[in-house]
């Protein structure tokens, strides 16, 4: 039996999206894992929908944080729409609205934390 996990399937190097409620965690692909269903990622930035503009706002460079190896089925492939405006943020450090790397690690700890409580099935392993 093909469990749907085992059909999420991204590139290295492919950006991808992690969306909690208004949060959006956008990582770059390192490596996909497939006997766990996991998908190794290097943290770009964390961004906040505006729900009246439906835009995203910056809120850290999570470039100089710590890798995640989450299960895949968390993310989405990230929209060039998306991408384009949040890489020039992260481009103009004068617009970057996250240069404090202490909060910066916090806020991805809470993301983390959230999802893995709200979607903690995910994290069961199947024998």
């Amino acid at each position: 039996m093909v469990h749907l996990e085992e059909s999420v399937q991204f590139s290295p190097n492919q950006v991808v999206c992690l969306e909690q409620d208004e949060l959006r965690l956008f990582g770059e692909v390192v490596q996909m894992v497939p006997l766990r269903s996991r998908c190794w990622v290097r943290p770009l930035a964390m961004a906040q929908v505006d729900p009246d503009r439906l835009d995203l706002k910056l809120l850290y460079d999570l470039r100089e944080s710590s890798h995640l190896v989450l299960p895949a089925m968390m993310f989405r492939e990230a929209l060039d729409t998306e991408l384009i405006p949040l890489m020039s943020a992260l481009f103009h450090p004068d617009k970057t609205g996250g240069d404090d790397s202490e909060a910066a690690r916090q806020a991805i700890h809470q993301l983390v934390r959230r999802v893995s409580t709200d979607r903690s099935g995910l994290f069961r392993s199947e024998d």
